[in-house]
C-alpha cells in the first residue's frame, strides 16, 4: 500500500518543521558554546555566552528564512 498524496505532503511539512526547529537549536548551542569557551578563556562572566546565544538565535532565523522563504519565492 502506497501512502496517499496528502500523507506525503503532511510528512514533508513535518520534516520541514523539524528542520526549522533544528536550525534554531543548533545555532543557539553552537554559538552559545563558542561564547562559553571564550568566556572561560578571557575570564569574563557569561557575557559572551549570552551574546553567542543571541547571535546563534538570529543566525538560525536567518538560515530558516533563506531556506524556506527564499526557496519558495524562487519557485
Amino acid at each position: 500500500m502506497t501512502p496517499s498524496r496528502d500523507s506525503r505532503e503532511l510528512y514533508r511539512a513535518i520534516g520541514e518543521g523539524w528542520s526549522a526547529v533544528s536550525y534554531i537549536i543548533t545555532g543557539v548551542l553552537l554559538w552559545g558554546g563558542l561564547g562559553m569557551l571564550l568566556d572561560r578563556a578571557v575570564g569574563t562572566g557569561r557575557v559572551f555566552t549570552v551574546v553567542g546565544a543571541l547571535v546563534g538565535n538570529f543566525a538560525g532565523i536567518y538560515l530558516m528564512y533563506r531556506r524556506f522563504v527564499a526557496e519558495s519565492e524562487a519557485k
